[in-house]
């Protein structure tokens, strides 16, 4: 009877980690030593570091082997050239090691016929050892609560988001994007030229795990289609899936190739596939990070009916012309509205509620509380963006201080019903933008640089829910072509 390889799970919460390839001489830069100052930041089982000079790095012994470490091993990674892998199979074996992560390339990716043929020997040999081979070429698993981490400044923080990236350098902005956002990572993998723990698998995973609650991905090729497809049209059915695919040209195509051995696909394919699983493609990281912030922030948003609030007509103008270009609706606003606007703000002269809903820097607090109130309990939009320039509330103004304060005294009616637009007007007060972006994400809000930023992402976000609903719908009688 054939022993079961290891479940993923396993491998995103091992109890003991190695590091392969750690040189002790901290006078020059080592992959190894780099991973293991990682590890040291974060993980809470036995750790271990491995390196053919021995030694000692940061108080721990750098042992010559891994045959030397004592006791078991549930997870390596491995930073030593590619010769060196298939002796590391036989010594993981040994130590009854559950998965290695190869951050070692010159395998497949690079087109040649003989590094290739290593990289399906390394499989057979690892399959024969009865573990797990992640990469090889890519960063490895990030997971807090399990305590894995590939750069000591990520954060420990467990969330609800699940990330794939075939991509390292792509996973580590990702990881960077949504985490400044306080959107923080379930699981969160690399998994390079996918060679044994591929897309399809991981996506099987994430769909039933439940510490996640939405799936990004960047990927640049798959190795089954149809496995992945099945496992896609699953992953939609518990929890929204985003993605960004690259290699699309013929350019991204031959980069995707020689950076980890993908075969990209046609365009028009993945579009037609996405549109059938009801996942919802997006066209850079921080679009990835835009569509999960407001999963998180606004779950319940399913229409497209916009307001536009803020200080200045000539913002309102452009801010209204981005929302119809992105195909939101700007509702004119009822005459019972405007009334009851008109009274709140004290019949402000030159002041328009139509749509956009104008206010003005200097509100007291009570038009402040009455205006945002009377935007959050209304039934004629489904969202309002809060346009605050920062050229108004700068940092030598009373403002900045009364407009946090009405914002906070209002935060849990105006959550779930308002995305803020910070616009950093100059270069004199982008530091004033980021401490106020950075205030407004901590108070549970979802911010965004632009007004184009946040349109795009609200109208594709509220146009996913609205297909993954139908889809979902759709599944229970009619199972997916090409499902069993």
């Amino acid at each position: 009877m054939t022993t079961p390889l290891p479940a993923l799970d396993e491998i995103f919460f091992p109890k003991s980690a190695a590091v392969i390839g750690v040189s002790a001489d901290l006078n020059r830069w080592n992959a190894g030593r780099s991973f293991f100052e990682s590890m040291k930041a974060t993980f809470k089982g036995k750790l271990y570091a491995v390196g053919l000079q021995g030694g000692e790095v940061y108080g721990y012994p750098v042992y010559k082997s891994l045959k030397d470490v004592p006791g078991t091993v549930d997870y390596v990674i491995s930073a030593i050239p590619a010769a060196g892998i298939l002796g590391l199979i036989e010594d993981a074996k040994a130590k009854k090691v559950k998965a290695i992560h190869l951050f070692t390339a010159g395998f497949s990716e690079t087109g040649r016929k003989d590094n290739t043929d290593m990289e399906m020997r390394i499989v057979a040999a690892a399959r024969q050892a009865n573990l797990r081979i992640i990469g090889p070429n890519g960063m490895g698993i990030y997971c807090p609560a399990g305590g894995l981490a590939f750069r000591p400044t990520f954060s420990q923080i467990p969330g609800r988001v699940g990330l794939m990236c075939q991509s390292g350098g792509n996973t580590d902005f990702a990881i960077r994007e949504t985490t400044s956002r306080g959107l923080y990572i379930s699981r969160g993998i690399s998994f390079g030229n996918a060679t044994d723990v591929n897309e399809a698998e991981i996506l099987e995973y994430y769909a039933r795990d439940k510490d996640t609650d939405i799936v990004l991905m960047y990927i640049e090729g798959v190795r089954d289609g149809l496995r992945f497809k099945k496992a896609l049209a699953d992953a939609v059915r518990q929890k929204p899936v985003i993605i960004y695919k690259s290699g699309l040209t013929a350019e991204g195509a031959r980069a995707a190739v020689s950076h980890t051995a993908s075969i990209a696909g046609n365009s028009a394919v993945w579009d037609a596939l996405i549109k059938q699983t009801g996942a919802l493609r997006v066209y850079s990281i921080e679009e990835l990070a835009d569509i999960a912030d407001l999963q998180v922030h606004l779950p319940n948003l399913t229409g497209s009916r916009v307001a536009i609030m803020g200080v200045g007509g000539g913002q309102a103008v452009l801010a209204s012309d981005e929302c119809a270009k992105a195909g939101l609706k700007l509702p004119l606003l009822s005459a019972g509205f405007q009334t009851r606007m008109n009274a709140i703000m004290g019949n402000d002269v030159g002041a328009s509620y139509r749509n956009p809903v104008d206010i003005h820097a200097g509100l007291t607090r009570d038009q402040a509380v009455g205006a945002f109130r009377e935007m959050s309990s209304t039934d004629e939009v489904d969202v309002t963006f809060l346009q605050m320039e920062v050229t108004w509330i700068s940092e030598e103004s009373r403002y900045l201080g009364q407009w946090l304060s009405y914002v906070s005294s209002m935060q849990a009616e105006m959550q779930g019903r308002f995305v803020i637009v910070i616009h950093h007007a100059t270069a004199t007060t982008i530091e004033l933008g980021k401490k106020l972006t950075e205030t407004f994400r901590e108070a549970g809000f979802p911010v965004f640089p632009s007004v184009t930023r946040a349109a795009t992402a609200v109208s594709r976000f509220s146009a996913m829910k609205k297909n993954r609903a139908e889809l979902i719908a759709a599944f229970t009688s009619s199972p997916l072509e090409g499902e069993d």
